[in-house]
């Protein structure tokens, strides 16, 4: 339901409204969050918060901290291209993996980097945690790395092997 108020002779209209997110009851910015209701997607990855607020008919809540994609180009029988892509500060931004391989614990670390500046990491550690529906499922932590600044979240995801 809008309000209407007057702030120094102009006329400010609020809204008052909740994103799935929001109305889930999670303090996510959703500026750090995918909204993609397209598949199809191979991996998709959440915190245990959104996880928890997903609901698969429900496109509204299909909001997600980490997606990729993989294609071949047309012609061509080379292994599929992937791409990694986040949301940061409002702005989708596409990764290029540059490497992925086991670390000594048994988890598989993947590193991305954007595409154009401003640059971001994005550093993956993943634990395989079984398999539902054709998914392989993951859980793990996801670092994004921004300058002088590091960020690191617990993540819950699946992809098409």
């Amino acid at each position: 339901m809008g309000r209407v108020r007057r702030a120094g002779g102009a006329i400010v209209l609020g809204w008052a409204c909740l994103g799935p997110v929001q109305a889930a009851g999670l303090n996510t910015a959703p500026s750090d969050t995918i909204l993609w209701p397209q598949p199809p997607a191979r991996c998709l990855f959440f915190t245990p918060d959104e996880q928890t607020a997903f609901r698969a008919g429900d496109p509204a809540t299909w909001r997600f901290r980490l997606m990729t994609m993989a294609a071949a180009k047309p012609g061509e029988s080379a292994e599929p291209t992937e791409r990694g892509y986040v949301m940061k500060d409002g702005l989708l931004r596409e990764l290029e993996k540059l490497r992925s391989g086991p670390d000594g614990e048994g988890a598989t670390v993947t590193v991305w980097r954007s595409v154009g500046e401003p640059r971001l990491n994005i550093t993956m550690t993943l634990r395989p945690a079984g398999s539902e529906k054709g998914r392989n499922r993951f859980t793990g932590t996801l670092a994004t790395t921004r300058g002088e600044g590091r960020e690191t979240i617990d993540i819950i995801g699946s992809c098409v092997p």
